[in-house]
């Protein structure tokens, strides 16, 4: 079986896509905007590559992608499990909108693969099968289907790192400085293709560009201006691994003024142009 990510444009906020991991499926894994795609196999395996890098995902195993993570491909062997995408608004209507980064397996630099013991892969098999089923019949029951999703999230937590009790997270808040980081960056995901100034994003928070720069260095170790061009070229990498868009058309959308600047902004990260990069991505699928 074989699983494509797809770039689509959305007319709406989609929050929610689930489908069967089945042998000899072909599955569209939609890109949701800033969104996270769940794994979780109950048999055979498939073979992904992430962020140009190996991973093998097997059965009795989870596996979350953030939306830092780029999935150029996945083929799997007698694969079975489950595979649901959603975007972050899907949790943020019901709890803190930064609910999601309190699980230890959410947080960014780490590969969120999740080895599980027999009792949990027979919880998860339950809780998966219910939550399709639900999904089939009412794919708009969202406080139903993220209910599912809660608690298939807290026993990941458990498994991934025990020191930090999955029951204990909605009790945890973030300091000061975290909370403002977390709107910070919750505020570049919202405007990063239209504002890449410290300075818009100072204002929002009713910070200095200065302190701004001060916390970003304390809590991210790099400067504002370097987290808003980091998710600027993430999102250049996608659309050129996951859609049919020109250079011309990624430059317009990212709101560069002309397909010159984005080039020149885009050398500076890979040492490459957009199109080497794309055709880099397509000889690698081919070789694969």
């Amino acid at each position: 079986m074989t699983i494509h990510a797809i770039y689509q444009p959305q007319d709406g906020p989609q929050l929610i896509d689930m489908q069967l991991i089945q042998p000899k499926a072909e599955l569209q894994l939609p890109l949701l905007e800033g969104g996270y795609s769940f794994f979780y196999l109950s048999a055979g395996q498939l073979k992904m590559e992430l962020n140009r890098r190996q991973t093998t995902l097997k059965a009795g195993q989870a596996l979350l992608l953030r939306p830092d993570q780029i999935l150029l491909s996945a083929e799997g062997e007698a694969a079975e499990g489950y595979l649901f995408s959603f975007s972050p608004a899907f949790f943020e209507q019901r709890y803190h909108n930064n609910i999601l980064k309190a699980f230890a397996f959410v947080q960014k630099g780490l590969l969120a693969l999740v080895d599980l013991p027999q009792d949990a892969i027979s919880k998860l098999n339950v809780l998966l099968a219910c939550m399709y089923n639900d999904y089939q019949q009412e794919p708009q029951q969202l406080a139903v289907l993220r209910s599912y999703a809660n608690i298939i999230f807290f026993e990941l937590q458990e498994r991934f790192a025990p020191e930090k009790m999955a029951r204990n997270i909605q009790l945890a808040r973030p300091n000061r400085q975290e909370e403002k980081m977390l709107e910070f960056e919750q505020l570049v995901e919202e405007h990063f293709q239209s504002s890449r100034a410290p300075s818009f994003y100072a204002q929002k928070l009713f910070i200095s560009t200065n302190y701004l720069n001060k916390l970003c260095k304390r809590v991210f170790g790099k400067t504002s201006g370097a987290v808003i061009r980091k998710r600027v070229q993430l999102e250049a990498e996608r659309l050129l691994c996951h859609s049919n868009l020109t250079i011309a058309e990624i430059s317009q959308q990212l709101g560069f003024e002309t397909p010159s600047y984005f080039i020149t902004f885009f050398r500076k990260s890979q040492d490459c142009s957009p199109e080497q990069y794309r055709q880099g991505l397509q000889q690698e699928l081919v070789s694969a």
